[in-house]
């Protein structure tokens, strides 16, 4: 059978959809991307929030759609709101011919068979939550160069806004030795970075009545070989003990980023959202982690309208965010999840207020994330490569402060190969704030550094670094029509992106004509004469040009002409345009 998989949600789901994947391909099944080509369409569905259960059901029915065309066409739904939503899914859509619970996913095999039975009725099948599989074989989803290695199921924290241990069950850690065993598989089909997910790492062990156990993994982890970057995703404020901090630091392969999902910041909501801690708690976590961790990078998620939260209460939030200035934050409206504590609770908040609450701190955190990029202005870091964007041709890069599928992407051409030891530069304002920086492009599936660079002409320069800048026309090409950086730069790289904006329409001249730049980024002649910027700057273009050492203005690629006008040589005698 043509099975096509649609898996919604986070990561730990996307591993979930991994192994069945995996499980149905060993009992003879192929995958296809194309739901238009499959036999039988498999919904690995969320359930979480509001917005994540109609993602969910919008793909249902989509996938439903598909039976027009093809009535022996079977859908089965699988993850978080199957297991939530048994018998709505069931009753309301009576075209899904099978819903499983996460605690039947092992079954899958044996369902495909079922529904694909001649006269088949509707199949319902819910395993225990502590049957779902922690582990097992599977298949690698993400680009090769990355994968989750998801370490424990389910949650014991009991917040209640949560619908998680509803969903998922308690807290079940994966033995140390299988995960290892894992990552050392994943290293050896091209893994690089291994991402760590759980609904909360930091309580990896205690199920065991280990807390902290998260420490030795991480340090059994750094010993495999091939892997570049770890990274682990959610850390909770009241579990980043000394020991972890540590932990993080002498495994040099742990990158410097943590996502603390704290919620809120006033100790009466933490309260009452039976978050354990406060203000105090968090903060002290924060600097800590700053202290023994230069440069880390904090992103953190927020929840506004939490019921009962007061205007001073979301002011005192809006302060926090200002304060401590997380390089990255996520603030969602909250919403109310049925069976949940929070949900019963009196006092509960208008949509509307709660969204005009969760906007206003994102405007809020877009300024704070705009300061925080441009502290990054003149460094050097290393980056990854996610592959090429389809419609742009560039190459979409991280840093080890941004996690795939949730941090930005920056965007770096891809038609050239990379030098590693070239200066990269010039960045662009993005919508959230953050600023992209473009340029040169780099190998695909390789490690390279880029270099973002505050400004070309505010304070000294040379003529070597505007040459280099000029290079990087090419990636802001790419991108020029969508630019948003007036705020962002200082006003001689404005002057700068302008021009190179008023010169992106002559799309008919070769831009980087090859070996015109010598390795000192000096003009080469059709004489293969050398001239130097400053050279230039001495000569008599109309002279240059009777006598056959440089072609007329009209003639140059972008890149010489713009060089030229950086240097003031587009205004020199003769010179015609």
């Amino acid at each position: 059978m043509n099975i096509a998989i649609i898996s919604l949600g986070c990561p730990k789901n996307q591993v979930d959809a991994d192994v069945f994947c995996h499980a149905l391909i060993k009992a003879g099944h192929q995958t296809v991307a194309d739901p238009e080509q499959a036999d039988i369409i498999i919904v690995n569905t969320c359930g979480f929030i509001q917005s994540a259960k109609e993602e969910a059901i919008e793909n249902i029915l989509m996938a439903c759609q598909y039976k027009q065309q093809n009535p022996n066409l079977k859908v089965i739904v699988t993850g978080c709101l199957a297991e939530r939503y048994k018998q709505q899914i069931i009753q309301e859509i009576p075209e899904v011919d099978a819903v499983v619970g996460i605690g039947s996913n092992a079954a899958l095999p044996a369902i495909v068979r079922r529904v694909c039975a001649d006269g088949a009725d509707q199949i319902e099948s819910y395993g225990p939550k502590s049957d779902m599989q922690l582990g097992g074989a599977r298949v690698i989803s993400t680009p090769r160069h990355y994968a989750y290695l998801k370490i424990a199921e389910g949650c014991n924290n009991g917040c209640y806004y949560c619908a998680i241990p509803l969903i998922r069950g308690a807290l079940r850690s994966r033995e140390i030795n299988d995960c290892v065993a894992e990552a050392r598989w994943l290293a050896g089909e091209g893994v690089r970075e291994l991402i760590l997910v759980a609904q909360d790492p930091t309580a990896y062990g205690e199920d065991w009545g280990r807390p902290g156990a998260i420490c030795e993994l991480l340090d059994r982890l750094q010993e495999i070989d091939g892997i570049r970057w770890i990274r682990i995703l959610y850390a909770y404020p009241e579990r980043i003990s000394d020991a972890f901090i540590a932990a993080m630091v002498r495994n040099t392969k742990v990158v410097p980023y943590l996502d603390l999902p704290i919620q809120h910041c006033d100790d009466a909501v933490l309260k009452a959202m039976n978050r354990r801690g406060g203000r105090k708690e968090i903060e002290d976590a924060i600097a800590r982690l700053r202290a023994a961790i230069p440069g880390i990078t904090l992103r953190t998620t927020l929840i506004a309208g939490f019921p009962g939260e007061t205007e001073e209460q979301y002011a005192e939030l809006c302060d926090f965010v200002k304060t401590v200035r997380f390089d990255r934050l996520g603030c969602f409206a909250y919403s109310a999840e049925e069976n949940t504590v929070a949900a019963k609770m009196p006092n509960q908040i208008d949509e509307e207020t709660k969204q005009r609450r969760a906007d206003h701190i994102m405007e809020l955190q877009a300024e704070v994330s705009a300061e925080r990029e441009g502290e990054k202005v003149g460094h050097t870091y290393e980056c990854i490569c996610d592959g090429v964007d389809d419609e742009t041709g560039m190459y979409l890069l991280r840093t080890k402060a941004d996690c795939p599928e949730i941090d930005m992407v920056y965007a770096r051409d891809s038609r050239e190969p990379a030098d590693t030891n070239r200066d990269y530069g010039l960045c662009r304002k993005l919508p959230d704030g953050s600023l992209q920086p473009l340029g040169l492009p780099i190998w695909r599936w390789d490690t390279f550094y880029v270099q973002i660079v505050r400004s070309i002409f505010d304070g000294s320069w040379d003529n070597a670094a505007t040459t280099r800048a000029v290079n990087y026309w090419w990636g802001l090409r790419s991108g020029a029509e969508d630019l948003e950086y007036q705020e962002a730069l200082p006003s001689g790289t404005r002057q700068l992106l302008d021009l190179l904006e008023t010169l992106q329409g002559s799309d008919n001249v070769h831009i980087f004509p090859e070996k015109l730049y010598d390795n000192e980024d000096n003009l080469h002649s059709p004489e293969n004469r050398v001239y130097s910027p400053k050279e230039l700057m001495e000569m008599d273009w109309l002279d240059a040009c009777v006598h056959g050492k440089l072609p007329h203005y009209d003639e140059l690629d972008v890149k010489t002409r713009t060089v030229l006008a950086i240097n003031g040589l587009d205004n020199v005698k003769g010179l015609e345009k």
